[in-house]
């Protein structure tokens, strides 16, 4: 072997490379005939060679971020990303240019250049998953582009990648840990200990840490002590005093923590309290994960009020959120006209967190609907199913020392009627009912004269569904609003029945046969309980299918206050966007009524671009084009012109989504003749080839997809591209990664090979 070693390493003869060539040769090409010592060889290179690569990443990770004067980490179990966005906030008004990772709802990175504006980039995951190397890439980066600061949050989730990232790579020169409440205990925990243990190995080397967390201190502590860190504590102390005028300056609702935490972390690098509040409030980029409770809107007569909740992920943190926006507090009895709902958006891949919020559905927080979107659905209720079955063994309408009293079990009775949110007499139908009617009458025409005290005494009397539809015919209400209306007095009454049966029987029955009656109010909780359960099973259901869903549970005339439960990711996204593409509406439309010629003309310009008009936009469009129409600040001819072309948009959006109200039953007809059936038939055959095709093909397109994204960040870095349009080069990208691309590369072929072109003054398709 050593002479062969010898001869490969320092033969310099022509003869003798050749011959060296000759068995390398040999060697690659042939099944056979190949020696130890020339597999010896073989391995040791391929070896050196990785050892190398590994060398040289880490040599050149080592030099960027030698580049970066300050490297600020943060990591935690609720509230890391909107904390890294107040930091890039802070450090933006200061006038450094940074490179900030935060990879909450979406993968994003935002950039700004020195006393500049803030600009989120996508990062580009190949199949949305993330590896360790995407944090050296982006410190390269970085490095690159001269930033003098590097914020990043951890989502390493394995103890041994968090050492890595800190402890190898960052050595944060200050770090920030938010809490240590138990979350991905399937690889953390089992126990909440054993989370808190695990995020406190993101404790830096002789740095700083700054930290909200109370419970689990001691860990964090300890692990300080380790590593000879200095730990400085916010508490509730520096949170209360964040006064609640400071509060509504911030774009959402951020929790006061977060505040005092980044303003503790402002106070270590010279900058007062003040200063770092007003900094953090003015130029910070809200993530799309933000607790946020948009603008009310108005869907076919129904009010819908959203509070995005799905990043808090776990009991505390969804408990937190519920309570301090007074959904908890909503007394149905008292305001009838108002629905609570959660539209809970569940994850395939996170099994423990939907056993957790399962047991939040049932045991924790009471609602009139809740909307079940996502993948794993069927996980999910069974889920719901056994924490039911747990309860159910508790409810009991028999003291605690086991004697039966009828006090006792009607005041147990009515308080869980209650906090069902069920109606506890006929009177409490009518008002409801009374309510809807009225709405609808003042929808269809606003300049009725029929009086609301006279629609009242009209439902006043109505004892059967019959007698409500006759009515409702009387005030000429339109017959799909009947059926709606119809839909929920027999389902009011019918709570009402079960309620007053129940209560009869407790008022007659004795000791004997109380387990007897203890089953049938265990009966009754459950079916008030399934009522409630709204499943949205499709898991490519878009936010404007969920939308629909919703407006097909609230009854008309009602507030919806919906808050987003669980995660944010899939289903839950597009559901979000849709809410935020709303919230640019509402505040283009609020802005076109302006006196300022200048910003209403803006306002115009940024509705006509709009690229879609969902559900939640049309009513507040159709009041905006009017009142813009008579608007003298908006009378220019090119103005009314895009108000027109606004308009056929809005028409047509309208006719689309009053149809799919009746989509369903309209479906089932249509598929009762056979040329229907089979044109459905061919349309799933098409639509499944398509879909396997893309499958097959999409290994390739992956690859086009990663070497776009490579060249769209070096071009980025090099300045051969704006950040803005690598914005949407990789939105794009992004998007195009989720499937449907080669529907959407056809019909892009299809619309070119029809339009006409002019060769030699000919046209030519």
């Amino acid at each position: 072997m050593v002479p062969f070693l010898t001869q490969a390493i320092g033969g310099a003869l022509p003869d003798q490379g050749l011959s060296l060539f000759n068995r390398f040769t040999a060697y690659f090409t042939s099944l056979f005939e190949n020696s130890l010592e020339e597999l010896v060889l073989f391995a040791v290179l391929a070896l050196m060679l990785v050892m190398a690569k590994h060398f040289w990443a880490n040599y050149s990770f080592r030099k960027s971020r030698q580049r970066i004067p300050m490297s600020i980490g943060g990591w935690g179990t609720r509230g890391k990303s909107g904390t890294e966005r107040l930091k890039a906030a802070l450090f933006s008004v200061m006038g450094y240019s940074l490179v900030s990772k935060t990879t909450g709802c979406e993968a994003m990175f935002i950039h700004t250049f020195a006393f500049g504006e803030p600009l989120e980039i996508p990062l580009f995951r190949p199949y949305d998953k993330a590896t360790i190397w995407e944090q050296k890439n982006l410190v390269n980066m970085a490095g690159k582009m001269n930033a003098s600061v590097f914020l990043w949050e951890c989502m390493a989730l394995n103890p041994d990648y968090v050492n890595v990232l800190q402890k190898q790579w960052m050595l944060d020169d200050l770090a920030t840990i938010t809490n240590t409440y138990p979350d991905h205990e399937d690889i953390q925990g089992p126990a909440g200990y054993d989370v808190a243990e695990t995020i406190s190995g993101f404790v830096p080397t002789r740095s700083t840490l700054i930290t909200t967390e109370e419970q689990m201190l001691p860990y964090v502590e300890r692990r300080c002590l380790d590593s000879k860190t200095e730990l400085q504590r916010v508490g509730w102390l520096e949170s209360g005093l964040i006064t609640e005028d400071i509060l509504a300056r911030f774009p959402y609702q951020e929790h006061p923590d977060n505040i005092a935490l980044v303003a503790r972390m402002a106070e270590n690098l010279g900058v007062s309290q003040e200063q770092s509040f007003k900094a953090m409030a003015d130029d910070l980029v809200p993530d799309l994960g933000v607790l946020k409770t948009h603008p009310i809107s108005i869907v076919r007569n129904r009010k819908i009020e959203f509070t995005n909740g799905m990043s808090a992920n776990e009991r505390f943190g969804c408990m937190g959120n519920w309570k301090r926006l007074g959904y908890a507090q909503q007394d149905h009895l008292q305001d009838p006209t108002t629905w609570i709902c959660g539209v809970v958006n569940n994850r395939a891949d996170r099994v423990p967190r939907s056993k957790v919020f399962a047991s939040i559905m049932v045991n924790d927080i009471s609602a009139d609907r809740f909307f079940l979107i996502g993948s794993n659905l069927n996980g999910l209720r069974k889920f719901i199913s056994q924490c039911w079955e747990e309860k159910e063994a508790e409810l009991t309408l028999t003291r605690s020392d086991g004697q039966w009293e009828i006090a006792h079990a009607k005041a147990v009775l009515r308080q869980c009627a209650i906090e069902s949110r069920q109606p506890l007499s006929q009177h409490d139908v009518t008002v409801r009912i009374q309510a809807m009617v009225n709405s609808l009458v003042v929808d269809k025409s606003p300049q009725s004269n029929i009086d609301a005290h006279l629609v009242d005494t009209m439902i006043d009397g109505v004892t059967t569904p019959e007698h409500l539809s006759a009515v409702l015919a009387e005030l000429e209400i339109d017959a799909t609003d009947i059926e709606v209306v119809v839909g929920h007095f027999i389902q009011l009454s019918a709570a009402v029945a079960e309620y007053k049966e129940l209560r009869e029987v407790i008022e007659d029955a004795s000791e004997s046969i109380a387990e007897t009656v203890n089953e049938k109010f265990r009966l009754v909780m459950r079916k008030w309980f399934e009522r409630k359960i709204v499943v949205v099973a499709d898991v490519d259901a878009t936010g404007e299918d969920v939308i629909a869903r919703i407006v097909e549970e609230i009854p008309p005339g009602n507030l919806a206050r919906v808050m987003g439960l669980q995660s944010i990711k899939g289903t839950g996204m597009d559901f979000v966007y849709r809410f935020h593409a709303w919230d640019v509406c509402h505040e283009a439309c609020e802005a076109s009524a302006s006196r300022n010629t200048a910003v209403a003309e803006k306002a115009v310009q940024t509705l006509a671009t709009m690229p879609v008009i969902g559900q939640l936009c049309i009513e507040k469009l159709k009041t905006t084009i009017q009142q813009c129409r008579n608007s003298k600040y908006l009378q220019r001819a090119d103005l009314q012109l895009t108000l027109d072309q606004l308009e056929v948009r809005l028409k047509a959006a309208n006719a689309t989504w009053e149809g799919a109200s009746g989509s369903t039953s309209s479906q089932d007809n249509d598929l009762s003749s056979s040329a229907s059936k089979l044109s459905y038939v061919r349309s799933e055959l098409k639509d499944w080839t398509v879909e396997w095709t893309e499958q097959f093909l999409d290994v390739n397109d992956s690859i086009r997809r990663r070497e776009k994204s490579e060249r769209i960040y070096r071009d980025l870095v090099s300045g051969r591209i704006s950040r803005q349009r690598a914005a949407i080069e990789l939105r794009k990208l992004n998007k195009r990664q989720k499937g449907g691309w080669l529907k959407e590369d056809s019909r892009k072929v299809k619309d070119l090979m029809s339009k006409k072109v002019k060769v030699g003054g000919r046209s030519w398709k």
